[in-house]
């Protein structure tokens, strides 16, 4: 993340009609997520909406008091108690247990484990982030701290590395997708979902970029 870019990025989308925007805490393969360069982008980025008068989301931990002046609501964070109900389930004491038992091993952990996790880890970043890490590594053992079938990606990417994982922590939500009902939708064009056209265009939009994010 570079403070100039996200400021150009907000000008240039309060100069194309935009009235507001969402900012995403996602990563960052190189900006250390909730560092401080992280943080001081994360400012930057909202002076910027206020002084273009562009509305911002933003999720954040603690929901906001509703007491808040009207003027301050127009370019502050509307935030949420979100959080993955896999990726918390790791914890401190997790990144502990495995450095030793496993001095060698590298912790990777996902964004979206608790920050102390996240501080705790030697690198933290999505999936694909996991997958470039590890391939430009030299390091012979992993531990993946991220959901265990998303796991396996990074494991059938990086064959000749040897990855622990804790499998005792599944997305119940993805196991419902199974390989075989897969197929079947593949096969008798089934589940299918239609949506109106300037909607699906945009959601493409969306789709596009964040694979070219990766």
């Amino acid at each position: 993340l570079q403070v100039a870019e996200l400021s150009r990025q907000v000008r240039d989308m309060k100069a194309h009609g935009m009235g507001g925007f969402f900012m995403h805490s996602r990563d960052g393969l190189e900006t250390v997520y909730m560092g401080p360069e992280w943080l001081e982008c994360i400012r930057e980025t909202v002076r910027v909406a206020k002084e273009t008068g562009m509305n911002v989301i933003f999720p954040i931990k603690e929901p906001r008091h509703l007491e808040k002046r009207a003027e301050d609501l127009k370019y502050t964070i509307i935030g949420w108690n979100g959080r993955c109900e896999v990726h918390e389930q790791f914890s401190v004491q997790d990144v502990e247990n495995v450095r030793k038992q496993f001095p060698d091993a590298v912790v990777l952990a996902h964004p979206e484990c608790k920050p102390e996790v996240v501080e705790a880890a030697d690198f933290a970043g999505s999936t694909s982030a996991m997958v470039k890490y590890v391939r430009e590594s030299n390091a012979g053992r992993y531990m993946l701290f991220t959901e265990c079938s998303m796991a396996d990606n990074i494991v059938a990417e990086n064959r000749d590395k040897e990855m622990i994982r804790l499998c005792s922590i599944r997305c119940p939500h993805m196991n419902e997708i199974t390989l075989e009902m897969t197929r079947d939708a593949l096969l008798k064009t089934q589940f299918e979902i239609t949506v109106p056209e300037d909607i699906r265009i945009r959601a493409k939009k969306a789709v596009d970029r964040m694979i070219a994010v990766g």
